[in-house]
Order: structure tokens, then sequence, then C-alpha cells
């Protein structure tokens, strides 16, 4: 669970999915960092019951998430695709505006 706190973004949101948990969240902001995010986002923490029951009854959807959650941190977020972003923003000011990846 990565509960935003006080804050939009929150650091156990980013730590979660980099270690392929299935990360449950708020609804996230719509930041390019975001996009594809396997994370499930809950508009209300009084539905977290049911959203753990269904995921802890489908086993293959949690395999499934953690498969996304893993792919989807090393695209986005990891060392090496941040290191490959700011390479291109070096070589091309503006790219993170326009689509990074």
């Amino acid at each position: 669970m990565a509960p935003r706190g006080s804050s939009v973004e929150t650091y156990r949101f980013f730590e979660g999915m980099r270690q392929g948990c299935v990360v449950i969240c708020n609804r996230l902001p719509p930041h390019w960092f975001y996009v594809g995010c396997p994370a499930i986002q809950i508009d209300d923490w009084g539905n977290l019951e049911a959203e753990v029951r269904a995921l802890t009854a489908d086993p293959q959807r949690l395999l499934d998430l953690h498969r996304e959650t893993v792919a989807w941190w090393r695209t986005k977020l990891s060392e090496p695709a941040i290191g490959s972003l700011i390479a291109k923003c070096l070589e091309s000011p503006g790219a993170i505006e326009e689509s990074p990846a």
C-alpha cells in the first residue's frame, strides 16, 4: 500500500514498484512517468479490503501485475531508463515535454 499522505506523491510508491510489488495507491497525477503504470489506483481507502480480497483470490492476476510492474520499472524509472532519458534531454532540450520513453 502506498497512500500519499499529505503530498501528491510518495516514495513508498516508487520503492514498491522498484521491488516488483503490486502497489495499491491513490489516483496518480497525469505525469509522464506514471503513464502505463500497473498500480491499482483507488479513490476510497474504505475499498481496500475488497481490493485485497480480489487480488488474493486471483493468483494469476497477482503474478501478471508483478511482471507488469517489473517491466514498467525497467523501462520507465530504473537507473538505466532515467540515464537514457537524461542523455536524450541533453542531446535535445525539451525532449521530456514531448514524449519521454
